[in-house]
């Protein structure tokens, strides 16, 4: 049996190295993750982690605030114990791609010349679409110059903090964010210090009949000015419907169409089709009811929540 020229055997362990390299650099990754996991489960210190929260190192203010109001590609995170348990804080500075709000998706946006710019939608008007890059800059680009829009299933938040953060710095971090929740008291006018507890429990029942479905529904409120009259926000189809209770027969009937304002954008996978996703910016909801309910003056009503079926 002949033997394999040498040059032939080089080129197979030049190979079998260049393909165990990226394993192994991905099972180190996964041993580096697990570490600062387990640490950031103890306590640490907050004026320590405030401080690694503001350097240039963790980089978390080009995206987010901890306090005051400032609108930036990440969300604020003032209150973010209240909303997120500890590990629940770890697993989402890790590893920000495994669950993305909406609000905060990613944005690939490639110009008529070729370029192509990454970040958060800020605002889209019917000139221009603004998005916050990842480095806290306001992005503002001419619809007329967009070639194609999609959205990324990876977030604009780095995944290697690890590589600029220490363990211990880590644990800082964890602790500080851990603290980050609403005051109470007096803290915010017209909440009261003590809430009673109430004689009879609530009960949540069906808004509307049995036979009525509403794709997605994301928002509803009581239409102002009206009686036993709502609207009902469709996500996936990004139409506003108006539900109108009868005493036989509820009432379904379409009231705003803004699938025009609305990101559509289509993604594929490995032998898979493309699939057409598309979703609205909770700021425009909110616009579009500011602007219809500022139309209507003298009319201030209570809006109400109740359940509806998707």
């Amino acid at each position: 049996m002949p033997r394999p020229a040498p040059m032939l055997v080089l080129f197979a362990l030049v190979l079998a190295a260049s393909r165990a390299i990226p394993l192994r650099a991905q099972d180190d990754e996964k041993t580096i993750l697990e570490s600062y996991r387990a640490a950031a489960v103890e306590d640490g210190d907050v004026a320590a982690g405030r401080r690694v929260f503001q350097s240039k190192e963790a980089a978390c203010t080009k995206c987010h605030t901890i306090s005051g109001k400032q609108q930036l590609a990440g969300p604020s995170l003032a209150v973010i114990d209240d909303k997120y348990t500890r590990d629940q804080l770890i697993k989402s500075v890790l590893e920000p791609s495994a669950g993305i709000h909406p609000d905060y998706a990613t944005q690939i946006v490639i110009t008529n010349d070729g370029k192509s710019h990454t970040g958060v939608l800020r605002r889209q008007t019917d000139r221009e679409i603004l998005l916050f890059d990842a480095e806290g800059m306001l992005l503002k680009i001419p619809l007329e110059k967009i070639d194609q829009q999609k959205r990324s299933p990876i977030s604009l938040m780095p995944t290697d903090l690890y590589k600029t953060v220490k363990v211990d710095q880590f644990v800082y971090l964890i602790e500080c964010l851990a603290t980050l929740r609403q005051n109470t008291g007096k803290a915010y006018p017209g909440m009261p210090a003590e809430i009673a507890e109430i004689a009879k429990p609530v009960s949540v029942v069906p808004l509307h009949s049995e036979w009525m479905r509403f794709d997605h529904p994301v928002w509803i409120i009581a239409k102002p000015g009206t009686t036993d009259t709502y609207l009902v926000v469709e996500q996936q189809t990004r139409k506003i419907y108006q539900l109108t209770k009868g005493s036989e027969r509820d009432r379904k009937e379409l009231f705003a169409d803004i699938s025009h304002e609305a990101i559509t954008v289509f993604s594929s996978a490995q032998g898979r089709t493309a699939q057409r996703e598309s979703f609205i910016p909770s700021e425009l909801v909110s616009y579009f009811f500011v602007s219809w309910f500022s139309s209507m003056p003298g009319r201030r009503e209570e809006c109400g929540c109740r359940w509806i079926r998707a």
